[in-house]
């Protein structure tokens, strides 16, 4: 089959690339010579938006760490913890939240962090996030109290405000000044000024060759060891600099040579045969790993049916697709939950659809659906992504044996990113499938898990749409407790089901390769972060 000559094919580059590796003479220079002062990263795809609260690209996410502050962020045991606010407080009916913002805290343009940049911030995040959208249907107002103090003033308690402010990616909330917040948050800002340990070389910016960053020494750390995306952002490099590498023998000859000193998202198999290469560490850092899923387009037929939603849940064998990234169960994981594995909300409720292979039900269930298969099912392939592009192979060996009409487009990731917002005929720069993930962190909870907002026009790419499910997301961040919260998670992955608002492919781990001279590696769920690292 398709996916066992992938993943034959990658195992045999890796082998190669460890067997037959060729140093150049400048790569053994830069590993003999290299600046304890600079980190050189390959990050795991190209910076192509400068704005979170517009993209919601993970590597989107790794800048703005890199850059911005947040009010608050999750420490290891993913609690959220103050961040940029020194302290705050929740009035007895639980409708009023005061903030007071720490002391030291600057731009990179060299102005003051004051309540104004805060609130106006936090108005621009709540437009285009999920969880923010959850929070403005309380909302009643904010409220600046002084230079360092404002409030949020709720109609009806948000039990979940803290995790929102504190979420890490998709959309993360970062802090910049007012003069930025305030343009149109539909289109994202092209001047990354924040507050955060490090900032935006702009004019080194080489797109699609090299990404700058240097330390901003006015940044003033908190005090409290690092925890996570929490606590002390210390930088102890003076610059880090990410360098576009696609192809995977470059970037392992890289690291092995010195050139670089971190790899963010090898192939799985390259990074499981890199674990015999003397002076190198493949490192777990994300521990939950990532909850893999096909999006379906719920506009163009056959999936604006939920009877093809359900055939198509149907044809999922979560095995086929984590075996084909992953050759070692360390790190896969088969997960039926809409809401990740591990996490405590997990629940298979519902999920007796899911792997019910049955040729004639799912040729059924596309007739009712009003699909008479002579236009095929179009599913875009990144063949630049390895796990994307398995999935996308997998399914379609799937839709094939079921006598299914399927066409594979095959691109690289950028162009999916761009033709996944087209609504248009899947035959005319539209689509019907594509492979993705998301943080199993983010999708732990219905407020972050952004691939389960089913609010219609306001949904993520897909657009599903069902009152049912909006009602109980809502409830969610309502309930009084967790006991409560954990009836309705069962109710919503139950409902996920039934309609079918996207296809959960289960959960992995992608290790990084790192050299062995850093000291300080973080493990943070979903997102890379350079502070704390130095250099032996």
């Amino acid at each position: 089959m398709r996916r066992c000559n992938l993943r034959r094919a990658i195992i045999l580059a890796a082998g190669l690339a460890v067997a037959s590796l060729s140093v150049t003479a400048a790569w053994a220079q830069a590993g003999s010579s290299a600046d304890k002062k600079t980190l050189r990263v390959v990050p795991h795809a190209d910076l192509s938006g400068l704005d979170p609260t517009v993209s919601s690209a993970t590597i989107t996410a790794g800048h703005s760490y890199m850059v911005y502050d947040t009010l608050f962020a999750l420490d290891a045991n993913m609690a959220p913890q103050p961040q940029m606010v020194e302290s705050f407080t929740l009035s007895p009916d639980k409708l009023i939240y005061r903030f007071t913002l720490r002391d030291g805290l600057m731009f990179h343009d060299g102005q003051a962090v004051t309540a104004d940049d805060c609130v106006a911030s936090i108005k621009r995040w709540a437009v285009n996030d999920g969880t923010g959208q959850l929070m403005a249907k309380v909302l009643k107002e904010y409220r600046t109290v002084d230079q360092k103090a404002f409030e949020i003033v709720l109609n009806e308690p948000f039990g979940l405000m803290l995790q929102a402010l504190a979420k890490p990616t998709a959309n993360l909330l970062p802090i910049m000044p007012k003069r930025l917040a305030d343009s149109d948050p539909a289109k994202p800002v092209s001047d990354p000024i924040g507050s955060g340990p490090f900032a935006f070389v702009k004019e080194e910016w080489v797109p699609g060759t090299k990404i700058v960053y240097k330390k901003f020494d006015r940044y003033v750390p908190r005090k409290e060891p690092p925890s996570a995306f929490a606590g002390g952002k210390i930088a102890k490099v003076d610059r880090v600099e990410w360098h576009i590498v696609r192809d995977p023998f470059t970037a392992l000859n890289g690291v092995r040579s010195g050139e670089f000193d971190f790899w963010e998202q090898p192939p799985l198999d390259v990074a499981i045969n890199a674990k015999s290469i003397k002076g190198l560490v493949v490192n777990k850092v994300n521990p939950l790993g990532d909850h893999g899923v096909f999006i379906i387009n719920h506009l163009q037929p056959p999936f604006d049916k939920p009877q093809a939603r359900q055939a198509l849940l149907r044809m999922i064998k979560q095995t086929d697709y984590l075996k084909a990234i992953a050759t070692d169960p360390e790190y896969y994981l088969p997960c039926k939950s809409f809401l990740a594995c591990n996490t405590p909300y997990q629940t298979d409720a519902g999920s007796e659809v899911l792997g019910a292979d049955d040729t004639a039900t799912i040729k059924a269930l596309f007739k009712e659906a009003g699909w008479d298969n002579s236009k095929p099912i179009v599913v875009l392939q990144p063949t630049d992504r390895p796990a994307y592009n398995a999935d996308a192979l997998i399914i379609a060996d799937a839709m094939r044996k079921h006598g299914i009409n399927v066409r594979l487009l095959a691109m690289d990731w950028a162009a999916v990113r761009a033709r996944r917002n087209n609504k248009t005929d899947p035959m005319v720069n539209g689509w019907n499938l594509f492979a993705t993930d998301v943080s199993a962190l983010l999708a732990s909870n219905p407020a972050t898990n952004l691939f389960i907002n089913a609010a219609c026009d306001k949904a993520w790419i897909g657009w599903p749409c069902d009152e049912k499910i909006e009602t109980l997301r809502a409830d969610f961040v309502k309930a009084p407790d967790d006991a409560a919260r954990k009836k309705i998670a069962e109710d919503l992955n139950r409902r996920a089901y039934e309609y079918g608002v996207y296809v959960p492919l289960g959960q992995y781990s992608i290790p990084v390769i790192h050299r062995d001279s850093l000291q300080g590696v973080l493990s943070v769920p979903n997102a890379y972060v350079y502070w704390n690292i130095e250099k032996r």
